[in-house]
């Protein structure tokens, strides 16, 4: 009876293992045949299971012991792969980030972490072509326009009915409802101007450049800041008393204005800033330094992006629609300059600009 009752149940297990490995072949045979990478990662952030075309798009050729160990923290991939398994963990929900290939190139890499209902975490990668990018961007900034948009339209309409409707109100409460009206129209026409610029700057294919006093540049729009906001105190680190820098001055100045404003609204109340900007051989920088409520190290690569605000509570309080560091980076590319970000929270932000000294 015992050795019929132990071969039923070898029977039963043996049954259930082969099905067990038909599911698993049959999951072999899908990750293999997707045209998405897939990498599966314990709690302790190895890689127990990877498919081929996750290779191809990471560009790995080690061996998975070599994976195991080093791919999350030596590979060119690693750092943005860990930012978005982090946020993952952190929120315990899907996390997902764009980031580009490369800089010749406009494909980018999408990375998309979603927890398990253990500690694991399967990560879904795939490449996204140039034209595939253009297309979700255009849909995004149509969205995000529109939602944009919605908000002091709302404002506007819902105030100007009750004017209408309620024509006997207190000077007080009048005067209150004409205040938000006036104040939705002003960030209605910046964000319309904005949009405005970025649309002329990526259309311009040539910008008319000219030599520009870059320390005399720097030292008028601060002035102009001071004047605007006498709570804040700019000073000025030049390593030379004229700097030289072939561009279009009007942008330049635009780029400038939108870094000093960005430290003035996210700074304290007595703002200290430094602007320093330094001219070698072969580049310019200029660098705007804060000390204001700094930005989350995961956030860092998006605020570049249009629309993208690192707090949007705090931007729609300040008037903020997330398109001045945007204008900024199209600035930057149209004079072949690039611009970079070091921040930490509640220790501040360093924005810099560094242009190729070409004359």
């Amino acid at each position: 009876m015992l050795i019929f009752i132990s071969i039923f149940l070898l029977s039963i297990f043996l049954l259930a293992l082969r099905k067990i490995l038909k599911a698993n072949d049959q999951i072999n045979c899908l990750l293999e045949n997707t045209p998405y990478g897939y990498l599966f990662l314990n709690h302790k952030l190895k890689i127990y299971k990877i498919n081929q075309r996750a290779y191809q798009i990471l560009g790995i050729e080690d061996d998975l012991k070599q994976k195991q160990l080093s791919l999350l923290h030596n590979h060119k991939w690693g750092p943005s792969i860990l930012s978005v398994v982090e946020q993952t963990q952190k929120t315990k929900k899907s996390s997902h980030q764009l980031f580009p290939l490369s800089t010749e190139h406009e494909n980018k890499l999408e990375i998309l972490a979603k927890p398990t209902l253990g500690k694991d975490i399967i990560l879904k990668i795939c490449e996204i072509t140039s034209e595939e990018t253009h297309i979700t961007m255009g849909k995004n900034f149509i969205a995000s326009a529109s939602h944009e948009l919605r908000t002091p339209i709302t404002i506007i309409k819902g105030f100007a009915e009750t004017l209408k409707d309620m024509p006997n109100l207190s000077s007080s409460m009048f005067d209150t409802m004409i205040s938000k009206i006036i104040s939705s129209s002003e960030r209605m026409e910046l964000l319309i101007k904005n949009l405005l610029i970025l649309a002329d700057l990526d259309n311009s294919s040539k910008l008319q450049k000219n030599p520009t006093d870059l320390v005399s540049l720097v030292n008028s729009v601060s002035e102009t800041m001071v004047n605007l906001h006498p709570s804040i105190h700019i000073e000025h680190l030049h390593n030379k008393d004229s700097i030289c820098l072939h561009a279009n001055e009007a942008l330049i100045e635009l780029a400038l204005v939108n870094l000093l404003q960005n430290a003035i609204k996210y700074s304290p109340q007595h703002h200290q800033i430094k602007v320093t900007t330094t001219a070698l051989e072969d580049h310019i920088k200029i660098a705007i330094k804060d000390l204001g409520i700094g930005i989350p190290s995961e956030k860092l690569h998006q605020i570049f992006e249009k629309f993208h605000t690192v707090n949007k509570s705090h931007s729609r309080k300040l008037g903020g629609a997330g398109l001045g560091l945007s204008i900024v980076k199209t600035i930057a590319s149209k004079h072949s300059a690039t611009i970079s970000v070091e921040s930490e929270i509640d220790q501040g932000s360093t924005f810099t600009l560094c242009f190729p000294n070409i004359i």
